[in-house]
């Protein structure tokens, strides 16, 4: 089936840089980043600390759920990890069954001595329990040889038991994941979560993302990464923001030869909003940008500060 004629337009202009900026395009914001922060566990939702409009910091505690089960099970794996510490540590096991070896060895050689000096004086089965018992002790030294690598292994088994135990219990508090404000919470403080249950939404308010349609011929892929600039008018000033190009939809309309183009913009002025519309312009690859927030005319000073 042969390619359609705007599609055909598109793919061979991804591969054909402009020779220079594209035009200002008409542009709308939206969220850049929205975040919905889960349980990560099951349990009583017992502090929630943010409401809607709560403005959070990356790694800012968030959530907590109860975790009594889990911090008494942290408390038990501290003590078996201690337990396996000291079982792992200890050789007395190993020192008794050497001792226990060099008193069977030394009474068979005894025995042996005895018989060698006075033959027939001590019956071949005396010898040859005497002969048995002195194997045994040795055994006895391989076997606690043995149970001190298991005890290291059941010590390591504790330690990794310990750091579960500790991650249980990390899952029943969150942190929030990004920096912005809360806008909406789905739980409240007293209701049962469960694992992957939505509890607030989170969206980044520094930065905002325009969305622009450009003719394909315009909309090459090498502009991801070009800086750009959106201009919006904000009562009787003019506002712009400062970003750079993230996304270039390889698949244009085949109505209007268009491609979706995205510009992540960092944002300081609130007055920038998702929902209002504006213009794009993407300057040339390495050009500099201008400043992040501009407006045609300096803030007006407080009235105290002016001059008479």
């Amino acid at each position: 089936m042969p390619l359609r004629p705007a599609l055909f337009v598109f793919a061979a202009a991804c591969y054909a840089a402009p020779a220079g900026p594209a035009p200002a395009a008409e542009a709308i914001l939206s969220i850049a980043e929205e975040v919905q922060v889960s349980a990560a566990t099951q349990g009583v939702l017992l502090k929630l600390d943010a409401s809607e409009g709560t403005l959070l910091a990356a790694g800012q505690p968030l959530l907590e759920i109860d975790g009594r089960r889990e911090r008494l099970a942290l408390a038990q794996a501290e003590v078996e990890l201690r337990r396996a510490a000291e079982q792992a540590a200890s050789d007395v096991d190993r020192r008794h069954a050497l001792k226990a070896k060099e008193l069977a060895d030394s009474e068979y050689r005894r025995a042996l001595d005895i018989d060698a000096a006075s033959p027939s004086s001590i019956s071949d089965r005396e010898l040859n329990q005497l002969r048995l018992s002195a194997e045994v002790a040795a055994i006895e030294v391989e076997r606690a040889e043995q149970d001190r690598q298991i005890a290291g292994h059941e010590l390591r088994l504790k330690q990794e038991a310990l750091r579960l135990a500790r991650l249980d219990l990390d899952n029943h508090r969150v942190a929030a994941p990004i920096a912005g404000m809360v806008v909406e919470v789905h739980r409240r403080p007293g209701e049962w979560v469960n694992r992957g249950d939505p509890v607030v939404t989170i969206v980044r308010v520094d930065r905002l993302r325009a969305e622009a349609l450009l003719p394909v011929a315009q909309a090459t892929l090498d502009l991801v990464g070009r800086p750009a600039e959106f201009a919006t008018a904000a009562g009787q000033q003019r506002v712009t923001a400062t970003g750079h190009v993230v996304f270039v939809n390889p698949k244009a309309d085949p109505v209007t030869a268009q491609a979706r183009v995205w510009v992540e913009l960092s944002v300081e002025d609130r007055r920038l909003r998702p929902g209002l519309r504006g213009a794009i312009r993407i300057l040339p690859a390495g050009a500099p940008q201008p400043p992040a927030i501009a407006t045609n005319q300096p803030p007006a000073k407080p009235s105290h500060e002016r001059a008479d």
